[in-house]
């Protein structure tokens, strides 16, 4: 909403991120936030060399080993900057959505 009512945006780009998580943070979020609904959530890791391995047999996997190891390196600074926002937490952002999902009835 600040984008699209802010003189300052037009033909802008903003990113809205604030932390980065791995999948495994944000099922230890889960389980910690929402213990009853996420009980049964994984929180293990899946060895890289596993993956690897998968993929020479299988395509989705192939994709997956190619992202292995990166991390996404967004940056929220012009949006904090031009449009004067502050992000939640990542944690904050996951919660909310989980709550969000329960409340219409998905988990």
């Amino acid at each position: 909403m600040r984008a699209m009512n802010s003189p300052k945006a037009p033909g802008q780009r903003f990113i809205a991120n604030s932390d980065f998580l791995w999948l495994k943070d944000v099922a230890q979020i889960l389980r910690e936030e929402l213990p009853d609904k996420a009980a049964k959530v994984g929180t293990r890791t899946l060895p890289n060399f596993v993956v690897r391995l998968g993929g020479l047999f299988n395509y989705e996997m192939k994709q997956l080993a190619a992202g292995l190891d990166d991390r996404a390196l967004l940056s929220a600074a012009k949006a904090k900057r031009v449009l004067d926002w502050t992000p939640r937490t990542a944690r904050e952002a996951v919660v909310a959505r989980a709550h969000s999902l329960v409340d219409k009835g998905f988990v």
